[in-house]
């Protein structure tokens, strides 16, 4: 009986791969999307170069300016204004560069019409952003007093706008942090020149009879900084990411991605295989001989099961190799009990997405029929469930409560957190469970709408 099935399970493995549409859905197509992701999604970090185009327009008129100050009656104190523009432009070039973005600056003076003048710069001469420097920011600056800049950001859709904002802020962010740093420090070196003057030379007071040693000196001077820092910045971010061992190298992310599209691949093949069990064989004129012959319909289902879970382990091994290949790191420890029931668990993903693919099975009369359903009710599994891409948590909260429950998705999210973030499985039984009895449901409901009426089903495929 065991080799009467596996002579069957390996027949019917030949017969699926002589199908073009299967090789080319369940190989070909899920490699060129690995290759999309190694070159285009994840390209390695030397290759990513991030330009942005921003034009200048300096409309002040009191950079490097001479302005008299009248002090009290008599006397008049003399200065010269900084040049606000300049610093500012420092700022972009000395973080050039830096997470591979790239600020190309364009500096322009005396215009006349700043709305005119900014539409054909971002509409007509592709720029990104435009920065308008007003009419005494240098005068202001000098003064210490806030300066104010006009910023127009090119909207081209809301993803871009908001990267294009995050660079921007943080050009401005660190512009300002490095000048109230600068200020800061001025103000308490006059400060501390004032505390030992008074302390030194005030009658109230003296410099060796209060014991003031330049310990208490440092430590006033740390107080003033943090201080005056503190009114300027009420807080200071430091912003450092946090990522499992799978994401610190471009290898272990490129790993996850083969991994991904592994789930990717399995979607829609087991679906393609289950929905179409009945109308490959009749187009094949299998079926009918094998009614004939007095083999049961149960045992063809089995059949095609096993050679379908053969079929997606062969395409795995496909994908692993060239992911492998390409540089991908997979991630997985054999000696790790785990990660083993964490695979056995995505391995119940097989059985509940067969099925599903059996409950429309008998409504589908032909292969190409079965194929297309399987593809699009696959890929839509796929990218509303976050199995692959979108992430779940950027699903709508609906579709969010759903993939929570659906069984092949929850065994993707207990993969992923047992491999990638190392998790203990224990941490993951109502999850687990939620699985399980998913696919015995299913399985069970297959059998009850099977039962003593498979031939009355098949009838129409004879």
């Amino acid at each position: 009986m065991t080799s009467k099935y596996l002579k069957l399970i390996i027949y019917e493995f030949k017969q699926t791969i002589r199908r073009k549409e299967i090789i080319f859905w369940v190989i070909l197509w899920p490699l060129f999307w690995l290759f999309m992701a190694f070159f285009v999604f994840i390209p390695s970090e030397k290759s990513i170069h991030i330009s942005v185009k921003i034009g200048i327009l300096d409309l002040d008129k009191t950079e490097n300016t001479t302005v008299h100050f009248k002090v009290f009656m008599s006397k008049t104190w003399e200065f010269k204004t900084k040049n606000f523009t300049a610093d500012f432009i420092n700022t972009f070039k000395e973080l050039n560069g830096s997470n591979n973005i790239f600020y190309k600056l364009k500096l322009f003076k005396d215009v006349s019409n700043e709305s005119k003048f900014v539409h054909d710069l971002i509409y007509n001469k592709g720029f990104d952003v435009v920065i308008s420097i007003l009419n005494n920011s240098s005068l202001n600056y000098t003064y210490n007093f806030p300066v104010k800049l006009r910023i127009y950001v090119k909207y081209e859709n809301p993803a871009k706008y908001y990267q294009l904002i995050g660079y921007l802020m943080n050009i401005i962010s660190r512009f300002n942090i490095n000048k109230t740093i600068e200020r800061v420090n001025m103000y308490v070196n006059y400060a501390i020149s004032g505390f030992r003057y008074y302390m030194n030379y005030s009658r109230y007071f003296n410099y060796s009879k209060w014991n003031v040693t330049e310990d208490f000196v440092k430590w006033f001077r740390y107080a003033l900084i943090g201080w005056y820092f503190g009114l300027a910045y009420p807080t200071y971010p430091e912003l450092k990411e946090v990522k499992p061992k799978v994401y610190a190298l471009r290898s272990k992310i490129l790993g996850w991605t083969t991994v991904g599209l592994i789930g990717f691949m399995m979607m829609y093949t087991i679906l393609i295989s289950s929905i179409g069990v009945f109308a490959f064989r009749s187009e094949e004129g299998v079926l009918r001989r094998l009614i004939v012959s007095g083999f049961k319909l149960r045992d063809l289902i089995i059949v095609d099961f096993l050679s379908t879970l053969l079929l997606v382990l062969l395409a795995s091994l496909v994908l692993i190799i060239t992911g492998v290949a390409l540089g991908a790191e997979i991630v997985f420890n054999p000696f790790n009990l785990d990660h083993w029931i964490s695979i056995g668990i995505t391995l119940l993903t097989v059985l509940f997405m067969y099925m599903l693919g059996l409950l429309i099975a008998p409504f589908v009369k032909n292969a190409k029929t079965a194929t297309s359903i399987g593809v699009i009710l696959g890929l839509l599994i796929v990218f509303l469930t976050g199995i692959y891409w979108p992430p779940k948590e950027m699903l709508p909260i609906p579709l969010q409560v759903f993939a929570s429950n659906f069984p092949p998705a929850i065994s993707f999210d207990i993969l992923k957190v047992v491999i990638v973030w190392n998790k203990p499985i224990t941490q993951l039984l109502p999850d687990i469970i939620k699985v399980i009895t998913g696919s015995l449901l299913i399985t069970a409901v297959i059998i009850l709408l099977y039962w003593k009426r498979l031939e009355k089903l098949l009838s129409k495929f004879m």
